[in-house]
């Protein structure tokens, strides 16, 4: 038996009513769009449509067939005009037979990756299926629709589907599968706001429970669920009513079943009259009341619609004949009951639902394996190459920390070179102060000028030592950092190797330059001052290495305090002399002295 329809109010009904209007009126306006906008108009009216589908689907429907199908040129609009006409077909209990429109949908949206639509049209595709008896293909497609909703956390589709399942198993005498989907769809059906299909839920769970030969646990379960339930809810209280007669009568409580049937009789009935009949007859039947039987017996039309309808009528006569004592009559339509039960049972158990199933989880089991191999055969292949990486980048830290090696030892021989550069200029400086100890006497001699020349010579004295001092503290400080840190590691070399290189960027700064020229221009009667006046157009970098080169340091230390190549370095000294050679400086001599 599938799950009853839920029916509204009348107020409700009419609210839906009007809404379909205006989705009509909708669509035949945007319908009526000029051709060039055809495609706009029929995208906003499937939008309209899916918007409307939950809540509305009578409106939503209206709008669907206010589009003429035949003029859909694109197949994503194809697909969705087909998969929304078909769920508000099912929404509004139109049942549908013909699957092909549904399956072309769902093939749409399966290449698309649309998970969400694809999900709805297996759905559907499985409602379909159902009408028509197909069970097998119908649990596969619900089982599809289930996964993708599973991965969407869906539970209210959840709960639709396992409802659907639940009938596919009810219908094909699956009883202890009815009952296990049963208790699912009520699970979803509690963390959704869906309180009226909550309540459905929980009768369908009673009557699989009826189902499975629980009566007492069915019984108990709808006497809970009626103190939830409206009673003006007629749609729920006649489910409730009925499955309530047929848990009691099992029971044992006929009292409790005729009160049922009186109160079945008291609202408006939603089955047909056959049904409502064979109820009050099995009831009867149990009270013994045989006039009752005979009467209902009579009245019905032994030509009943379906087989299970059929198969009831021929068992309450097969009863009745028998405690009338007609045994011959009896045997008769217990003969027929037994040929059409075999009749609904064979057909049942042709479906092979739970093979269908056991298949559809296998292969599912079989894909996540080979998906897991898959997975691990790439976890594999990530984990040499990360190996390999590692390997790579150690051999280029090695070759790294080499060529660092192979520098620093350049590096240290330059400033070796530049320690003894050093020396000699101190040695030089010595001498100079020598001669100019022994020439104090003229120098006293000389004028007032001469005595100003003579302070400044010594304060340049001053300023040259502690240029000399300073750096020789430079050279001091790495000979210290190298011999009391004279260890193998590499990071040691590294931390010598860090200092050299700060020291470096010490000497080249513009400061130190200035400091220079300055100590030029005070002893060397101011010939930084007359060399940029006979050549105001040289480069920062070309003054650079001539101040450095007047102040007497080395074409070694030059290179490194320039950071220029020893090359570099003489070819800039032959191209400086050069241009002094070549220039019409009345200081060229002067000049050209420090290159002697």
């Amino acid at each position: 038996m599938i799950s009853a329809y839920r029916f509204f109010s009348v107020s409700s009904r009419l609210l839906h009513v009007l809404g379909a209007a205006l989705a009509v009126c909708f669509g035949v306006i945007i319908m009526c769009g000029c051709d060039g906008g055809r495609g706009k108009a029929t995208d906003a009216a499937l939008t309209s449509a899916e918007e409307l589908m939950e809540e509305r689907p009578d409106s939503a429907l209206a709008v669907l067939c206010a589009i003429d199908s035949t003029a859909i040129d694109n197949a994503g609009r194809r697909a969705l005009h087909g998969l929304l006409m078909s769920e508000a077909r099912y929404k509004n209990f139109i049942d549908e037979t013909d699957d092909s429109i549904i399956a072309a949908s769902a093939a749409y949206f399966g290449r698309k990756g649309d998970d969400r639509r694809l999900m709805r049209a297996r759905f559907i595709q499985a409602k379909i299926q159902f009408n028509n008896s197909d069970y097998t293909h119908s649990i596969v497609s619900a089982l599809k629709a289930e996964k993708l909703a599973k991965q969407d956390s869906d539970n209210l589709y959840l709960a639709r589907i396992y409802e659907h399942i639940a009938d596919i198993h009810n219908a094909t005498y699956n009883v202890s599968e009815e009952l296990r989907y049963a208790q699912m769809v009520v699970d979803r059906y509690k963390l959704t706001d869906k309180k009226e299909n909550y309540l459905f839920a929980l009768h369908d769970l009673a009557r699989a429970k009826w189902n499975c030969g629980d009566a007492k646990g069915s019984l108990q379960q709808l006497d809970s669920l009626i103190k939830l339930t409206n009673p003006t809810d007629t749609g729920l209280m006649s489910n409730i009513y009925v499955t309530c007669i047929k848990a009691a009568i099992e029971c044992g409580q006929l009292d409790k079943a005729e009160l049922a049937a009186d109160n079945l009789e008291k609202i408006h009935w939603k089955y047909s009259e056959d049904e409502k009949w064979i109820m009050l007859c099995s009831l009867y039947l149990a009270k013994n009341d045989y006039t009752k039987v005979a009467e209902i017996l009579d009245s019905l039309d032994c030509s009943a619609n379906t087989l299970l309808t059929e198969a009831k009528l021929q068992s309450f006569k097969a009863q009745y004949n028998e405690l009338m004592g007609d045994y011959k009559l009896s045997n008769e339509f217990y003969k027929d009951f037994v040929k059409t039960s075999t009749s609904i049972v064979d057909s049942s158990l042709n479906q092979s639902v739970i093979k269908a199933q056991r298949d559809y989880y296998s292969e599912n089991a079989r894909s996540s394996q080979r998906k897991a191999e898959k997975m691990h055969f790439w976890i594999i292949v990530i984990f040499i190459l990360l190996i390999v990486i590692t390997i790579g980048w150690y051999i280029l830290y090695r070759l790294r920390i080499s060529r660092a090696d192979k520098k620093l030892s350049e590096f240290m021989g330059l400033y070796q070179a530049m320690s003894e550069e050093i020396r000699e200029r101190e040695i030089s400086l010595e001498k100079l102060k020598q001669e100019v100890s022994q020439s104090k006497d003229q120098i006293n001699k000389l004028t007032d000028d001469v005595n100003n020349r003579q302070l400044k010579i010594e304060y340049f004295e001053t300023k040259a030592g502690m240029l000399y001092r300073q750096q020789f503290a430079i050279l001091n400080k790495l000979c210290w950092e190298y011999y009391t840190k004279n260890e193998s590691s590499d990071k040691v070399k590294l931390s010598i190797y860090k200092e050299v290189e700060s020291q470096i960027l010490k000497l080249r700064d513009e400061s130190n330059f200035q400091q220079i020229e300055a100590s030029l221009n005070e002893y060397f009667d101011d010939v930084m001052v007359k060399f940029r006046q006979s050549f105001p157009g040289m480069k920062r970098v070309d003054m650079h290495f001539v101040i450095l080169f007047f102040a007497g340091f080395s074409t070694k230390a030059i290179c490194i305090i320039c950071n220029q190549t020893l090359g570099n370095c003489y070819n800039k000294r032959q191209r400086l002399k050069n241009k002094i050679e070549l220039s019409g400086s009345e200081y060229k001599s002067q000049f050209l002295e420090f290159f002697s």
